[in-house]
């Protein structure tokens, strides 16, 4: 499936350093969800679901973030993965879009298929084949799209895509599929009043 993006990573970089401190303190919110949702070839992926505390009406528009080779989890997790355990990064995105108004849902594309720790730096040539950002992740991004599509908060033809190194590799491989779209994004993405 191909996605279409309005987003700029540097514009998205620099409204995400520059916004207010109070909308990043509102997002003071409780643990993510963990969810499930069928993968590629029938792998159950986990993701983790930021949403707003504020009780908000309607649809809302979402973003689907994809880890990086060091995965979703901190590196002081100690072999826990969960929630609690999620790289600060990952946290302070999740919990910046919702306190925008948006559902957010960070894709463990590495856990489910045995890696949660990630990978160290400069082992490219060293990861399997099961993690490929290029063949494989494109599939975890479509199996969350459709997941999100389904879910009765989430506006199903607003949904945005973001990735951090391998993630924005994968990001970028699943834009570029060969599947027409089924929706695109057209509505640009402001954080900030």
């Amino acid at each position: 499936m191909r996605w279409s993006i309005v987003l700029a990573a540097a514009f998205l970089t620099g409204l995400f350093f520059g916004a207010t401190n109070a909308a990043v303190a509102a997002s003071e919110m409780n643990v993510p969800e963990k969810v499930r949702f069928a993968g590629p070839e029938g792998i159950p992926l986990v993701a983790y679901l930021f949403r707003s505390t504020a009780r908000l009406s309607g649809r809302r528009p979402a973003v689907i973030m994809m880890h990086g080779r060091a995965g979703a989890y901190s590196s002081r997790a100690e072999g826990t993965y969960d929630a609690t355990t999620l790289s600060q990064r990952h946290l302070l995105w999740g919990k910046r879009w919702a306190a925008e108004g948006y559902v957010a849902l960070l894709v463990d594309g590495f856990g489910p298929r045995g890696f949660a720790q990630g990978f160290p730096i400069h082992s490219y040539g060293h990861r399997p084949e099961a993690v490929n950002e290029v063949t494989v992740r494109p599939a975890d991004a479509n199996a969350a799209l459709g997941y999100l599509r389904g879910r009765p908060d989430v506006d199903p033809i607003r949904i945005a895509l973001q990735g951090w190194s391998n993630g924005g590799s994968a990001a970028l491989a699943a834009m570029a599929g060969s599947s027409p779209p089924a929706t695109t994004l057209s509505a640009p993405v402001s954080l900030g009043r």
